[in-house]
């Protein structure tokens, strides 16, 4: 057996354990095996295939070649994975999905908040009646055959309204007598602007503290503010009004919105505390003022709000801070009533 010059660890690990007892330590000297030295193999061995005993050596073998096949395996799955297609299909959300959404949201947010939506097509009350607490119908010109229609939806457990765009000659207390009989809410207007504040006390007047829709008998709309210098002066005459329930627009001017001090000073006629009404936030789903602070052109196009984009979206509430649902129910609004969302 030629060892020649090994060290002890050497020769464990090139010739066995079983051959220890053959080692001797003799000094180094070249050796020549097949054009290369002994002692050459030996560092060779040592550095690169360390001794195992053969009962061991299969089973390293074996776990060798498992790692070797994941990686292939693994080497593969990766090859074959495809870059994702994207493609600038888009679907926008119906107006229904949005208003079911708000209403969600309002309803996670606020236990009294409450939303109406304006229709002019009583025909289309059957797809929004889920999305709402009430329902309020804006009718003109045609007036008493449209009222007949509205009546014809109104059950016990139902919130219906009617806002009539009248002229001045109309009889408006034989209308408003037809819609008391049906338990239906009954406003009339001669202006379309919504900037005139009557001077006459409402039909059915009503002296009891008002916190929930099912009690008010009579509404307001106030949605331009043109005839007014100054927010204060609209606010006293605003709170003088013996209406159970206003709908403003919350945008003043110049890029200001009532605050929630002048929606608690509306809040009271006449401000008697024993007096409430509800105050609403008119919201136009399809227009925004330019000055408004939730103005963004990404979901405008031609003046007109894309209603459909995720912008507007989060601008309305999805947005976890300063949406304008958030505004409304912050700034002490009792609802919400919703314009323009007849496609």
């Amino acid at each position: 057996m030629n060892y020649n010059g090994m060290t002890r660890e050497e020769f464990l690990r090139i010739f066995g354990p079983e051959q220890l007892d053959k080692y001797v330590k003799v000094p180094r000297t070249p050796t020549f095996v097949m054009e290369d030295t002994i002692n050459n193999k030996a560092q060779f061995a040592l550095t690169s295939t360390p001794y195992e005993p053969p009962k061991n050596r299969n089973r390293t073998r074996k776990r060798q070649q498992g790692i070797h096949q994941k990686e292939v395996v693994k080497h593969v799955v990766v090859a074959k994975q495809e870059e994702p297609v994207i493609t600038d299909s888009y679907t926008p959300a119906t107006i229904i999905t949005l208003l079911k959404e708000l209403k969600n949201y309002i309803h996670n947010h606020s236990n009294t908040f409450s939303t109406i939506l304006n229709l002019c097509n009583v025909s289309t009350y059957n797809r929004f009646t889920n999305v709402c607490d009430a329902v309020c119908f804006t009718l003109n010109p045609i007036h008493n055959s449209s009222l007949e229609e509205v009546k014809n939806l109104k059950t016990k457990e139902n919130i219906l309204l009617v806002n009539a765009i009248v002229s001045e000659s109309f009889d408006t207390i034989a209308f408003n007598q037809q819609a008391y009989k049906h338990d239906i809410v009954s406003n009339c207007v001669t202006n379309e602007d919504y900037n005139v504040l009557p001077s006459e006390l409402p039909y059915r007047l009503n002296t009891t503290l008002i916190d929930t829709l099912k009690k008010v008998n009579n509404f307001m709309i106030i949605k331009n503010y043109s005839n007014f210098n100054t927010k204060a002066r609209f606010l006293l005459t605003a709170k003088n009004l013996q209406y159970d329930m206003l709908i403003i627009e919350p945008y003043y001017n110049k890029g200001h919105y009532f605050t929630a001090s002048d929606i608690e000073f509306m809040k009271y006629k006449k401000g008697n505390k024993l007096n409430r009404r509800l105050v609403y936030a008119y919201l136009d789903m399809k227009h925004l003022h330019k000055q408004s602070k939730f103005y963004n052109e990404e979901f405008m196009e031609n003046e007109t709000v894309k209603y459909w984009t995720d912008e507007w979206k989060d601008t309305l509430f999805a947005r976890e801070e300063g949406s304008i649902a958030e505004y409304y129910i912050k700034s002490g609004y009792d609802g919400v009533f919703v314009d323009n969302i007849e496609e």
